[in-house]
């Protein structure tokens, strides 16, 4: 609704030379200077009336103001009232009415829709195919050049990171690298995985040793370890004797060894 009062409005002014508002306008400014001139006589009238009283003239002044301010307050209502009625009621035309109106710099001019010949449409989409043909051309090539850009990013990073790897790397010269006709450190190679298993047995026998039960030095000279692994229990748990008897002859081993040339 607010559109086509508007492109009412619009015709008017084309007809009238002037926007209606800018009428509506015209009345309210000369409905209060009107006002303002009545005002005037007003005051001049209540001064006359009141000459003979004291401060005659601040009376008359002070009540021609007041009776100025209520007649402008009931002039705007009546004026907005008006403008209102004017833009829906008399400064508007009918949709039928724009239709039939010719303006005068549209007349003499032909505002039909032109006939377009039969083979104009074929030119037209002719047109129109090879305009798509050749958008599709520049989105396919504006993609291969996005594509050949990330492989040549891609193949920048890889040769950085090869670069990289050959600089840590350096060290490995194709001498070090060549075969070394020196052949001792192949032969202690085997001769060590040789010893390895009789290496991992001696330790699982080692293992399974109990050193709490049965002492690993022998207590006599003439004493051996499988002496002693016969042994379920310790020397102090036979008794008193047993036990003087061993450490005496420990004692005695001791001192042998201690007093023999080494």
């Amino acid at each position: 609704m607010a559109e086509d009062a508007t492109e009412r409005h619009v015709i008017l002014t084309e007809i009238f030379g002037v926007h209606p508002r800018a009428l509506v306008d015209a009345l309210v400014v000369s409905a209060n200077e009107h006002l303002y001139i009545l005002g005037e006589k007003l005051e001049d009238q209540v001064r006359d009336s009141l000459r003979d009283r004291p401060n005659a003239d601040q009376d008359a002044e002070r009540g021609s103001h007041a009776i100025m301010t209520l007649m402008e307050n009931v002039i705007d209502h009546i004026m907005d009232t008006f403008e209102l009625y004017c833009l829906r009621s008399i400064f508007v035309i009918t949709p039928e009415q724009s239709r039939r109106i010719t303006l005068a710099h549209h007349r003499g001019l032909d505002l039909r829709p032109a006939i377009i010949s039969s083979s104009a449409p074929d030119a037209l989409s002719d047109d129109q195919d090879l305009h798509m043909d050749k958008e599709l051309d520049l989105q396919e090539a504006r993609l291969t050049q996005h594509r050949l850009a990330q492989a040549e990013r891609a193949a920048k990073l890889r040769w950085e990171r090869t670069n990289t790897l050959k600089s840590a790397y350096a060290f490995l010269s194709e001498e070090w690298l060549a075969p070394s006709k020196d052949t001792s450190a192949l032969s202690n190679a085997h001769q060590i995985r040789e010893e390895v298993p009789r290496l991992l047995d001696a330790l699982t026998q080692l293992r399974r040793t109990e050193p709490l039960r049965a002492s690993l030095l022998p207590a006599t000279p003439n004493a051996t370890y499988e002496d002693h692994s016969t042994i379920d229990r310790s020397e102090w748990e036979k008794g008193r004797n047993e036990y003087l008897n061993w450490e005496s002859h420990r004692f005695i081993a001791h001192t042998k060894r201690s007093s023999s040339p080494s």
